[in-house]
């Protein structure tokens, strides 16, 4: 029980299980030549329909979209497609060299930062319990 906020009764969202997405980055990393970001095509869900997968004895309340946010996301923009895939489940990207000193070090002031993520993954398995019967939209 408990009142569970939904944006948008009409949003989706992409949905990636833990297992295919650590499975998605080992692909990606043995196919990389350089200079391109791999994205998936993963399918969608509609955002009610993991509510109530997740909380089926919440009562909704529609809270309206908030500025800037979609009621579907967009994983590849149309300026960005016409790369030839290098897989038929995945699109990929060309983009310019990252300056290595650009890149974050992890240390002990971000340690807490990667022990969330951990966490989150670990809470994100036994959600994908609850929902696997959801049916998928295609994206």
């Amino acid at each position: 029980s408990g009142l569970l906020p939904i944006t948008d009764p009409r949003m989706t969202r992409f949905w990636i299980t833990l297992e295919r997405g650590v499975e998605f980055v080992l692909q990606s990393l043995e196919r990389m030549k350089g200079g391109e970001i791999f994205v998936p095509k993963i399918p969608s869900m509609n955002i009610v329909d993991l509510a109530k997968a997740i909380a089926p004895n919440c009562e909704m309340t529609i809270t309206g979209i908030r500025a800037g946010e979609k009621l579907h996301e967009v994983l590849i923009s149309s300026e960005e497609t016409g790369a030839q895939p290098c897989h038929p489940g995945i699109s990929h990207v060309r983009v310019p060299p990252l300056d290595p000193a650009r890149i974050p070090q992890f240390d002990d002031d971000n340690l807490g930062l990667v022990t969330q993520l951990a966490d989150a993954c670990r809470l994100g398995e036994a959600l994908i319990e609850r929902v696997a019967h959801i049916r998928i939209v295609a994206s």
